[in-house]
């Protein structure tokens, strides 16, 4: 038996023993939602204990879950930034397609008074030349009575 077996064996031991509590409250946080900070941080902070005691006592099996568990956690934190970012990136885009929305309606606008401004005025033209027509008319229908007036008039002294 080696000088530094007993030692380890002595420790690995104790750690089952502390880890025991430490396991209970990680499966009572297993109700928390994933990203939760409480959560995040315990895993983390066991994961790392985990990792130096396996790394202390020579346990792969120790050693990988808290090197797993730390990861995890990273994992989790890194994830929950990049949806904040690309939250505030299609909160961005979004603005800037309502702009270019805003930006289209007015140009389409502008473009339609821009259109109906010949139109209206080649309506008033219209409207004003139908005028003139039926006041021409008139003319010469009260023209052409007088006319006959003056002839019944002659014919009749």
């Amino acid at each position: 038996m080696n000088l530094t077996t007993l030692p380890k064996i002595v420790l690995r031991l104790q750690y089952k023993i502390a880890r025991f509590p430490l396991g209970l409250v990680e499966q009572q946080l297993r109700f928390l939602p994933t990203d939760a900070p409480p959560r995040l941080m315990y895993e983390r902070g066991l994961g790392m204990l985990d990792g130096i005691v396996g790394s202390v006592l020579d346990d792969q099996e120790i050693a990988t879950r808290g090197a797993l568990a730390t990861e995890r956690a990273d994992a989790v934190k890194r994830a929950e930034k990049l949806d904040a970012q690309a939250a505030a990136e299609k909160r961005a885009a979004d603005a800037e397609l309502r702009r270019a929305h805003e930006r289209a309606a007015a140009e389409q606008e502008a473009a339609q008074k821009k259109a109906a401004e010949p139109a209206k005025v080649s309506l008033k033209d219209a409207v004003a030349k139908q005028l003139e027509v039926k006041e021409a008319q008139e003319r010469a229908h009260d023209e052409g009575e007088v006319a006959e007036f003056e002839k019944i008039e002659h014919k009749n002294p």
